[in-house]
């Protein structure tokens, strides 16, 4: 809970830095636009650190592999201030179920017996700049950069000692979207390329006002 609260509490402040923004005339205020995002990744740095830890157990008798996966699923708001840069926040979430197994050698065969599971949820919310190369009416071509806080809450289960584990960790990681590609005006999709806790390749649908 107290690590919950922290989060809120940058959460609150960032958004209260962006509010505070020094006003401009006001012919450039009705210019700027506010951004919602909701969309998907794939090969986040989480589901790709988990593989490759994963990978390797096989140097033992017992071996993990990756069972599900789901997102990173994410949810942004940013704010247009220039022409060229729009700030903001992302937060996302991604869902990791990774399956134990245990080897033996009986009478010569080899026998693979699931032995336990480990589930991992990572929650993400980080402050978001973003760069504007060039722009037309209906399409943007951009980069950016996020950096802030990265939650992972894990659950391990043995099946042999039927017990359950939970743990929390916290660490500051970023994503870098080296470029990203919005198409439509009021309503439309983007779709972005970079590396970091988004996925390699991410996109989705947003809205602007």
């Amino acid at each position: 809970m107290r690590l919950l609260r922290i989060i809120a509490l940058l959460f609150g402040s960032f958004l209260l830095v962006l509010l505070s923004l020094p006003g401009q005339a006001q012919e450039i205020e009705e210019k700027n636009k506010n951004y919602l995002l909701v969309g998907a990744g794939v090969a986040s740095l989480q589901e790709l650190a988990t593989r490759l830890g994963n990978s390797f157990t096989l140097f033992f008798p017992v071996s993990r592999r990756v069972e599900r996966a789901v997102g990173p699923l994410q949810v942004g708001y940013l704010r247009e201030v220039d022409p060229k840069w729009k700030v903001g926040a992302i937060s996302s979430y991604t869902y990791l179920k990774s399956i134990s197994f245990h080897h033996t050698d009986e009478q010569g065969e080899a026998v693979k017996t699931r032995s336990g599971e480990e589930r991992l949820k990572v929650y993400t919310l980080m402050p978001t700049v973003e760069h504007t190369w060039a722009r037309s009416e209906i399409v943007q071509l951009y980069s950016g950069v996020s950096l802030g806080l990265l939650v992972t809450k894990v659950e391990e289960r043995s099946y042999a000692e039927n017990t359950t584990r939970h743990r929390s960790k916290a660490a500051y990681l970023g994503h870098l979207n080296l470029l990203g590609l919005r198409v439509g005006k009021q309503v439309g999709v983007y779709l972005e390329g970079g590396f970091g806790v988004h996925g390699l390749v991410s996109g989705g649908m947003y809205g602007t006002w």
